[in-house]
């Protein structure tokens, strides 16, 4: 009889409350594990599908017990499309060679490190990092790892980012660039998205987003972005939905905006204009004709359909329930 090999015991823990840093009025409590070299990766890449993260031989993510602001994100490699000015940092970057190494710290990395640290988090723990800190942090992996470094025509080194492989793509772990350079650590980005694509994978992992901190409004520039929730991930369009609300209250009692429904008057001019542009280019024939009564059919099955769905939807939800 076949014997089941059992999975090995994997035990988590809990860190104390510490102040959070990313949010004054908040406290930070990680629930994390230890990497052990026996099944390391399976288990790395199944915890990065539940939204851990990797500092040196642990994974952890927050389990704070009054905030859950840090969201796990991804960026889905087959879906993403750069915007306009993703191109023109590609091609104003053009010229930068990326190499993918060993996790091996040299002291020219360490230096370009403490630039960018100093100049954009001084008042982080990373900006007090010494030599032997920062080899430890590049080192100290048990899983396949990678240092990808960007260098100028010249030689210069500008940017460096560690990354982790997955089974289902690349994890930035961490990245600093030359401060003066303007768009490389969206470049970085960029190529990690060209890079997990040519490897046939499906995602870039991005660490944590939390609406509220400023320095990670970046993330949500890679569209479409994934969100880890109670439902799975999900496109960051269901986050922003959810927000919807929140974000209306504060337009209307902070910025003293007014809300109108617009005349009916004008919404029918509006159908009945748009309407004959759309009829006018619909009798140009051809394909352009079938695309046009193709939409009509399309267009009255999702009127009967919207009727009872949407509509009665939100019919039932004006009912004054006793219960909101």
């Amino acid at each position: 009889m076949n014997q089941v090999p059992h999975a090995p015991l994997v035990r988590f823990y809990k860190t104390p409350s510490m102040p959070c840093p990313y949010l004054a009025d908040q406290s930070e409590q990680l629930v994390f594990t230890h990497l052990k070299p026996a099944g390391t990766d399976h288990l790395h890449g199944v915890l990065a599908q539940a939204g851990f993260r990797r500092s040196h031989n642990i994974l952890y993510r927050p389990d704070c017990p009054t905030c859950n602001a840090c969201v796990p994100v991804r960026v889905s490699v087959a879906a993403f499309v750069p915007s306009r000015s993703q191109k023109r940092i590609l091609a104003a970057n053009k010229d930068l060679t990326g190499v993918a190494l060993d996790p091996v710290a040299t002291e020219e990395q360490f230096e370009l490190f403490m630039r960018y640290q100093i100049s954009r988090h001084s008042d982080g723990s990373m900006a007090k990092m010494d030599i032997d800190d920062y080899q430890s942090m590049v080192g100290d992996s048990p899983i396949k790892t990678v240092m990808f470094e960007y260098r100028s025509p010249e030689g210069a080194l500008v940017a460096c980012a560690l990354s982790d492989e997955l089974s289902d793509g690349l994890s930035m772990v961490f990245s600093f660039y030359e401060p003066d350079i303007g768009g490389l650590g969206t470049f970085m980005i960029l190529d990690h998205i060209r890079r997990t694509g040519d490897l046939g994978l499906d995602y870039v992992y991005l660490g944590y987003w939390i609406a509220d901190a400023p320095k990670m409004a970046y993330k949500t520039r890679f569209r479409p972005l994934e969100t880890l929730g109670r439902s799975g991930w999900t496109t960051l369009r269901a986050e922003f939905n959810a927000r919807n609300n929140d974000a209306l209250t504060t337009l209307v009692r902070e910025h003293d905006v007014k809300l109108r429904k617009m005349n009916d008057r004008i919404l029918n001019e509006i159908g009945r204009l748009s309407g004959e542009v759309m009829a006018e280019t619909g009798a140009e024939g051809g394909i352009t004709k079938r695309v046009y009564d193709s939409f009509l059919n399309f267009r009255k099955g999702a009127i009967r359909w919207s009727r009872i769905s949407d509509q009665a939807y939100w019919n039932a939800r004006l009912l004054p329930f006793k219960y909101g």
